[in-house]
């Protein structure tokens, strides 16, 4: 993982795509895995940095279940596009769940929502908060 300043961040796009066509350079690409706001940094890694295996959701609504007493497993989708992946929920705390997949997932982002199956059935939904 590298750290770098948002200035640096905003003057890098132009001047690293032109160095890397006009040298022939085949540096792999980088994402953003985290966003340091109190420092303003950007976290940038490669693309195997980007999968994760829980993740934490908080503004949980539970809808076919009361409240999860016991871990229970699920199927979850993260995004609109993402096939729904199979893992476990549990609680967290108050209107929190901790999801762990049973494979890495890719791109488990702050802020995306995550939906939770059972079968065809929702069983609840919250929004990500931190992957792990």
């Amino acid at each position: 993982m590298t750290s770098v300043s948002v200035r640096e961040a905003k003057q890098c796009p132009f001047a690293c795509n032109s160095l890397r066509r006009s040298r022939k350079l085949y540096i792999s690409p980088l994402y953003v895995i985290q966003i340091k706001n109190e420092t303003r940094q950007v976290v940038v890694g490669k693309d195997e940095e980007l999968y994760s295996r829980t993740l934490t959701a908080s503004r949980v609504n539970l809808i076919s279940t009361a409240d999860l007493r016991e871990p229970m497993r699920v199927t979850v989708k993260i995004r609109h596009k993402h096939q729904p992946a199979p893992g476990t929920i549990e609680s967290a705390g108050p209107d929190q769940v901790r999801v762990t997949f049973d494979e890495p997932q890719r791109a488990l982002t702050p802020g995306q929502a995550a939906v939770f199956y059972d079968g065809d059935v929702v069983v609840g939904g919250g929004w990500i908060n931190v992957s792990h």
